[in-house]
């Protein structure tokens, strides 16, 4: 079980986002945009919380996340499990 930082976003994050400079990969650095936001005397709020982290970023790390939530869910669990093994 992992403990996850969350956080709380307010709109004023938005005015920060526009303006934020984006990777080479053409993605917005969120802890990028709270630094400049931090150093502009802006308050960041966030939430410790307990539970597993799932990535979604690309399609392998979104079907990992996928897989990993419908086999916890009782309805999914044993038919897709059997079907899983079914795959060569």
């Amino acid at each position: 079980m992992l403990f996850v930082l969350k956080f709380f976003l307010t709109p004023e994050v938005f005015k920060y986002l526009k303006k934020a400079t984006p990777s080479k990969k053409g993605e917005i650095i969120l802890a990028e945009v709270f630094d400049k936001m931090l150093l502009e005397g802006k308050t960041i709020y966030g939430c410790e919380l307990k539970g597993e982290w799932l990535e979604c970023g690309d399609k392998l790390k979104w079907l990992k996340s996928f897989f990993f939530l419908a086999l916890k869910d009782p309805r999914f669990n044993k038919e897709l499990k059997e079907y899983l093994k079914t795959i060569k």
